[in-house]
């Protein structure tokens, strides 16, 4: 992109009445004009069609959803706080091509209502079985659990970006093979991931020493494979 050639790369009106010269547009800075533009409908694969006034619009609403597609290679890391916003971006990566995008390359969250913005049921306590904050559900067997939502206090220093509320789930717990208390949320289709990685990352705090699990679990559904559930973290 070429800018305009004036002292301060702005257009000005000229006026006779004080001999103020104004702007000259040369073919230099027309010409890479236009070359930015067409470069535009190239890359969208149209036409240039000199009856047509909207072109360039198609062409970035044709890229806009075709996507973006690279190529294997290297890229550089993008690293993003919880807003994604961009906070850093220094280090190579080499791409994945099953992956669509570069792993580390922020997207839209899987997980719904993440930050546990959202209670139309309320603020709890719920227990047992039952639905809590928006799209996040409990369950226990043998062991008791509550849930309710709680405040983060302004300028807390423990987690960036200022969230508005956590989840807090009490759990009294029995010993025994079959007992259990969890928190989850179900991420519709089984074909999500199909062939993908997957990165999950939170933030979880306890009164002392606990033992927390992360684990996946996959329902195929009437006449589809057995379920099945994978353990993917363990710790205290």
């Amino acid at each position: 992109m070429q800018a305009i050639n004036s002292s301060d790369g702005l257009f000005h009106d000229g006026n006779p009445a004080t001999s103020q010269p104004g702007t000259i547009v040369t073919a230099a800075w027309l010409n890479a004009i236009q070359g930015e533009l067409l470069s535009v409908l190239v890359g969208a694969g149209i036409a240039p069609d000199a009856a047509k006034q909207d072109q360039v619009k198609a062409a970035i609403t044709k890229l806009i959803q075709n996507g973006v597609t690279l190529a294997p290679g290297v890229f550089n890391r993008v690293t993003v706080n919880d807003r994604g916003q961009v906070t850093a971006g220094d280090q190579n990566i080499v791409f994945d091509p099953a992956q669509g995008f570069p792993v580390q390359v922020f997207r839209k969250n899987a997980l719904i209502n993440g930050n546990f913005d959202i209670w139309q049921r309320g603020p709890g306590p719920f227990t047992s079985y039952a639905y809590t904050a928006d799209r996040w559900y409990q369950s226990s067997n043998g062991s008791t659990i509550s849930t309710t939502r709680q405040s983060f206090a302004l300028g807390q220093p423990d987690v960036p970006s200022e969230p508005t509320h956590f989840l807090r789930t009490a759990v009294t717990s029995v010993a025994g093979t079959n007992n259990y208390a969890t928190v989850v949320q179900k991420i519709e289709s089984v074909r999500t991931f199909a062939g993908k990685k997957v990165t999950l990352t939170f933030r979880a705090k306890a009164d002392g020493n606990k033992n927390v699990a992360v684990s996946f679990s996959q329902t195929f559904g009437t006449g589809g494979a057995h379920h099945r559930r994978r353990s993917l973290l363990s710790a205290n």
